[in-house]
C-alpha cells in the first residue's frame, strides 16, 4: 500500500483523455447524422419515383412513413375499441388515486388559500414594513432592541407572500393537469374523417365528455383550469372587500 501511495502514476493518465472522448462522440454523432440524412432523402426519392400524382411528395412521405398519424382511413373498430377501454382503465385508476387523497387536496387547497389572503391582506394594508411586535401595544418601535436588522424583516416578508403565492399556483397547475390530460384525445377523435366514423368512436367522445376525470377535494369540487380562475377572483374579491373595510 505504502509504494501504491508514493508511485507516481501521472505517467499513466492521458491528460488529453478529456478531449479524445468529445472528439469521438462528435464523429461518431457525425456519421449518425449523415446517415439519418441520406435515409430520407433515399425514402424522398422512393416516393417521387413510386407515389402517386394526385398527392404531393411531403404529403405521400408523411402517408407512407408516418402512416400511424395520418392513417385513419386503416384504423378498424377494434382499434378504436381497444382505445376506449384502456382510457376507461386509466379512469378508473384516476378515481381509486383520487379516493385516497382527495382530503388531503381539500386540506391544501384550503390552507393555501387562507395563507394566501393572509399575506396578501397584511402586504396591502401595511406595505412590506414588517413590524416587531404586532400584539403588544405598548411596543415602541423606536426603541426596538431586536438582533434582527429591518431589511431581513422585509426580505422575509417579500420571500413569504411569494412562497405562499408560487407554492399555491404550482399545486394548482400540477393537479389540474390530470384534467387537461384526459381531454387531449377529443380533437384527434374529431379530426376522423366521415368515412370512417364509426360507433366505438362517438362512444369514445361521449365518455370523454360525459365523465369528468380529475382531482377532486373530498368530492367538494374537481381541480381543473378554471378552478384555478375562480380562486384567484376569490382572493382578489375578498382583498378588495377587506381594504373597504380597513378603510372605513
Amino acid at each position: 500500500m505504502r509504494q501504491l501511495e508514493t508511485a507516481d502514476l501521472n505517467e499513466y493518465i492521458d491528460p488529453c483523455i478529456k478531449y479524445k472522448c468529445n472528439f469521438a462522440v462528435i464523429v461518431m454523432i457525425g456519421f449518425a447524422l449523415v446517415e439519418h440524412s441520406m435515409s430520407i432523402a433515399v425514402k424522398f426519392s422512393a416516393v417521387q419515383e413510386c407515389g402517386s400524382n394526385s398527392t404531393s411528395v411531403l404529403e405521400a412521405y408523411m402517408k407512407y412513413n408516418y402512416y400511424w398519424i395520418c392513417a385513419f382511413d386503416y384504423l378498424p373498430s377494434s382499434y378504436w375499441r381497444k382505445l376506449r377501454i384502456d382510457y376507461n382503465r386509466v379512469s378508473r385508476l384516476v378515481r381509486c388515486f383520487d379516493d385516497s387523497i382527495n382530503g388531503i387536496v381539500l386540506i391544501s387547497f384550503a390552507s393555501n388559500l387562507y395563507f394566501s389572503c393572509l399575506k396578501l391582506h397584511y402586504t396591502i394594508s401595511n406595505g412590506f414594513h414588517l413590524q416587531r411586535c404586532l400584539n403588544y401595544p405598548n411596543y415602541n418601535e423606536k426603541d426596538s432592541t431586536g438582533f434582527i436588522p429591518d431589511y431581513l424583516l422585509i426580505m422575509f416578508a417579500t420571500y413569504s407572500l411569494v412562497f405562499v403565492l408560487l407554492r399555491s399556483l404550482a399545486v394548482a397547475i400540477i393537479a389540474a393537469k390530470v384534467h387537461s390530460a384526459s381531454l387531449v384525445v377529443a380533437p384527434v377523435l374529431y379530426s376522423v374523417p366521415s368515412p370512417t366514423f364509426c360507433t366505438e368512436i362517438q362512444r369514445f367522445i361521449e365518455q370523454i365528455h360525459g365523465n369528468t376525470v380529475a382531482l377532486t377535494g373530498l368530492n367538494f369540487f374537481y381541480v381543473n383550469k378554471e378552478l384555478i380562475l375562480t380562486i384567484f377572483g376569490t382572493i382578489v374579491t375578498y382583498e378588495l372587500v377587506l381594504l373597504q373595510f380597513v378603510k372605513s
